[in-house]
């Protein structure tokens, strides 16, 4: 669902079937006695999934048609971490 107050239309949209992936390595080194750094990375990917989309008007309550593949949604992203951890 998809709330767009100031023009007074909610957007309704489903889609199925989506894949999604995630990965990444991860590596600890000890620094000294008393000290370790980490270095931790994750790709995260969701392949383009397509859907149904519909409308309603908020102030009449009237309904838009179904517009098949008029929804749809992608991803891409990339994290990095570096932590420096002081143990006692």
């Amino acid at each position: 669902m998809d709330n767009h107050l100031k023009m007074g239309i909610d957007f309704y949209d489903t889609m199925r079937g989506g894949v999604y992936y995630a990965f990444g390595p991860s590596a600890r080194f000890q620094i000294g006695r008393n000290s370790l750094l980490s270095v931790s990375s994750l790709y995260m990917k969701i392949r383009e999934v397509k859907g149904s989309s519909y409308s309603v008007d908020t102030s009449t309550g009237e309904r838009s048609s179904t517009r098949e593949n008029g929804a749809g949604t992608s991803f891409n992203g990339y994290t990095v971490v570096v932590s420096w951890v002081v143990l006692m």
